[in-house]
């Protein structure tokens, strides 16, 4: 089981652009599990209600315990298309296909080793509202994607990593300003880089999120 914390602070600049800092923390809940503490910048161009491009740099922490520490720079690149703005019959709410592709730089600074990856994630979702039409104040809805994770020249040396994942949760509209996730992840990983993708994984992440202006995304 995992828990992850996540901040998310949004900043729109002009029509269509807008900024998103997401500093977060995550936790395998056992004896000798991994942390990994990071912080994302995301810019994101909306130029048609339909499509949406950003460009990213992560940057990672995980010191482990059982597992060399890693710290990682991730820049990547991701494309979303909207297929609806919303189908009222069943309160789906943008249902969406969103690609990205990350280029991971990995240092291990115990045996002073580095390396290099590339990957993509392709990824299916979407939200579905429970009281209304759009999101508003007070409104609940329920968000979900399906990802895959594609390695295209072999995987990173790390203790935990997905193979796909499923990602369902509860949201809610608290005011013009802030909404508040908890979503829950399970799919197929593996806990060390000598297993296979079988594992079962569990997280539950916590996401608290500010609009400096508010709109409906």
């Amino acid at each position: 089981m995992q828990i992850w914390a996540d901040g998310f602070l949004y900043k729109q600049f002009a029509a269509g652009l807008e900024n998103e800092l997401n500093p977060g923390y995550a936790r395998l809940l056992q004896p000798d599990g991994w942390r990994d503490i990071y912080i994302c910048n995301t810019l994101t161009w909306q130029p048609v209600g339909w499509y949406l491009a950003e460009g990213a740099v992560e940057f990672h922490y995980t010191p482990d315990p059982l597992g060399p520490d890693i710290y990682e720079i991730r820049p990547f690149l991701g494309q979303k298309f909207i297929f609806n703005r919303f189908i009222k019959a069943i309160h789906l709410d943008k249902p969406y296909f969103y690609a990205r592709l990350d280029q991971r730089f990995l240092w291990y600074p115990e045996d002073g080793t580095q390396d290099s990856r590339t990957r993509i994630r392709p990824r299916i979702g979407g939200r579905f509202i429970l009281n209304g039409d759009a999101l508003d104040i007070k409104t609940l809805y329920i968000p979900f994607f399906l990802e895959y994770f594609i390695d295209l020249n072999g995987q990173a040396t790390e203790r935990f990593a997905y193979r796909n994942r499923f990602m369902a949760g509860i949201g809610y509209v608290i005011n013009t300003r802030w909404r508040a996730e908890l979503d829950y992840y399970a799919g197929r990983s593996r806990n060390t880089a000598e297993e296979s993708f079988i594992k079962s994984d569990n997280t539950i992440q916590i996401q608290i999120k500010y609009y400096l202006q508010y709109q409906t995304l």
